[in-house]
C-alpha cells in the first residue's frame, strides 16, 4: 500500500490466502474475521498498525453490543448506508505494518475512509477508557497449524 493517510480506515476485503483471526476482545478471546468483523485503523507508524474491531450490529448481537459502553455505535455504517455498526474501544490490536498490509486487497471501495467526526468520537471514547484498554499484538501466522501467534 502507498503512503497515503491510513487512520480512520475500515479494511474489509482480505486476500484469499489468509483468513486467520487478527483481533481479540477484552477477555482475550479471538474475534473471527468474517463479514461482520473488520479492523478500524486508529493510527500507524512506519512499523506498526494499531486498530480496533468494528462489527455490524445484528439481531443476534444487538443487546450485548449496545450495553457495552466501550463501543462507539453509529446508525450509519462506514459506507454511508443505514446499517448500525459498533467500533469497540476496549482493545487496541497491533500488527506489523507490512504483515497487516499483506492481508488486505488495495481497494478504494472496500477500504473505506470514515469521516473525521467518527474518528474524533472514537478517539474520545478511547481517551475516556485509557486506563482500562487492553493491547494484543499479532506476532505472526502459523499456517502449518492454522493459528495466529500473539
Amino acid at each position: 500500500m502507498n503512503n497515503e493517510m491510513m487512520i480512520g480506515i475500515v479494511y474489509k476485503k482480505r486476500n484469499k490466502g489468509n483468513k486467520l483471526p487478527i483481533a481479540k476482545d477484552k477477555y482475550g478471546n479471538l474475534i473471527e474475521g468474517h463479514g461482520t468483523n473488520r479492523p478500524y485503523v486508529i493510527f500507524y507508524s512506519d512499523k506498526k498498525v494499531y486498530y480496533l474491531s468494528l462489527k455490524s450490529i445484528t439481531n443476534q448481537n444487538r443487546i450485548q453490543t449496545k450495553n457495552d459502553k466501550t463501543n462507539f455505535i453509529s446508525k450509519i455504517d462506514t459506507y454511508g448506508q443505514e446499517k448500525e455498526i459498533a467500533i469497540n474501544c476496549s482493545v487496541i490490536n497491533v500488527m506489523d505494518r507490512d504483515l497487516f498490509e499483506s492481508l488486505y486487497v488495495e481497494d478504494k471501495k472496500n477500504n473505506f475512509q470514515t469521516s473525521p467526526q467518527i474518528y474524533d468520537e472514537v478517539m474520545n471514547i478511547l481517551y475516556k477508557n485509557i486506563n482500562y484498554i487492553k493491547y494484543f499484538e499479532v506476532d505472526h501466522f502459523d499456517f502449518k497449524n492454522n493459528n495466529t501467534i500473539w
